[in-house]
């Protein structure tokens, strides 16, 4: 009889931990789903979140000529930098080049 009623104790109180933990997972998680809605100018404009935004680079006009004549398009990358895609010589893979600006 002492041994199921311990046993029976021990159930309840793990299942209240099991339920606070998910109740505090879900109550967190919560914050981060939130939308943000913004006026601009006459439309109203609706952001997600941050982490779930897709930051994308965008090709421009411009042209790169570099010391051996070889000529590059220019790209500005989702934080306004400019750069322009080249070919390893010895792995044959693209990297970007980032270029300085005066």
């Amino acid at each position: 009889m002492i041994s199921s009623f311990t046993q029976n104790n021990i159930n309840k109180t793990t299942m209240k931990q099991i339920i606070a933990v998910i109740a505090a997972f879900m109550i967190c998680n919560s914050g981060f789903s939130q939308k943000i809605v913004k006026k601009d100018g006459q439309y109203l404009v609706e952001a997600t979140n941050t982490a779930s935004r897709v930051a994308r680079d965008s090709s421009t006009k411009y042209k790169f000529r570099d010391t051996k004549g070889q000529v590059y398009d220019v790209y500005v990358s989702a934080r306004g930098k400019y750069y322009y895609n080249k070919i390893s010589g010895t792995t044959g893979k693209p990297y970007k080049v980032y270029l300085k600006m005066e």
